[in-house]
């Protein structure tokens, strides 16, 4: 590995652990107590070296919220390459959304801090265009699934665009219900069966042959 390489892996690699620690710190304080020094000090860290990766608080920690969107991503296109049909896929796709609140839940906090008027409007285009892209992408893997369904005659004709949004307001908003109520100690298991509740629900509706569910 050439010198360029190597500077250019040790510079993704910091950023990665600055955007871990970040991570850590949101979803420990909030947004409005959390700073980068407290970040500066989980990574162990100068300041300075933070603000070379990150204009801002605000992008700082909106780079923890695209960094979930990138595993959540990840982990619908690992299920999306099954050979499954489209019906069958829905619900593994379901489980795969729980999987990640149960391995990533601090990123679904970090959302439910950050997605506000007040702080979206302090972070530049280019980083919003980024989170509409990840969202958008992600989206995708469920409209596709939807229309591989209409395609081969398992599914009515819909808009898949409408109903993958469905999907992904009931996931998040699920997901989210449930971070607000942990303090609650609501069992894990109660994620998981409203998240397959919701799309098996959506599936019912979207069934030619409701003998196949």
């Amino acid at each position: 590995m050439g010198v360029i390489e190597r500077k250019e892996r040790e510079k993704q690699k910091r950023r990665q652990d600055i955007v871990d620690a970040a991570c850590e710190v949101l979803s420990e304080k909030g947004f409005a107590t959390a700073t980068v020094d407290d970040v500066s000090n989980r990574v162990e860290l100068a300041k300075g070296t933070i603000y070379l990766y990150f204009k801002t608080k605000e992008e700082l920690f909106m780079s923890v919220f695209i960094k979930g969107l990138d595993n959540l991503l990840d982990k619908y296109r690992e299920t999306a390459n099954l050979d499954l049909n489209p019906a069958d896929m829905l619900d593994r796709l379901a489980l795969s959304f729980y999987r990640y609140y149960k391995e990533d839940i601090n990123y679904i906090k970090t959302a439910a801090y950050l997605l506000h008027e007040d702080i979206m409007e302090k972070i530049p285009p280019e980083l919003s265009n980024e989170i509409n892209h990840k969202a958008g992408m992600t989206q995708k893997v469920l409209r596709d699934v939807i229309q591989k369904g209409i395609d081969q005659g398992d599914f009515i004709d819909v808009d898949p665009r409408q109903v993958a949004r469905i999907l992904w307001g009931l996931s998040i908003g699920i997901a989210q219900t449930m971070v607000m109520r942990i303090h609650l100690n609501v069992p894990e298991d109660d994620v998981r069966e409203l998240l397959v509740s919701a799309f098996n629900l959506v599936k019912r509706g979207l069934l030619r042959n409701q003998s196949g569910i």
